[in-house]
């Protein structure tokens, strides 16, 4: 998970703050999203589009209805 939060951040997509409390509490990250959500689901629904939903995606839907 670290490395993809990561990439996001090398993208733009998210911003990564480093945080650190000390020898207790140790150096670690802190992640937020560094783009607007309405952009975030349109390319996801574009990706969708062009790429279709796989099985466990397709489950999930069927799930909730």
């Amino acid at each position: 998970m670290r490395d993809h939060l990561g990439e996001l951040a090398m993208l733009g997509i998210a911003n990564r703050s480093e945080r650190n409390k000390g020898e207790a509490g140790g150096r670690y990250y802190e992640y937020g999203l560094d783009t607007s959500p309405e952009l975030l689901l349109e390319a996801l629904e574009e990706t969708v589009d062009i790429v279709g939903k796989t099985e466990s995606i397709q489950q999930r839907f069927r799930d909730q209805l």
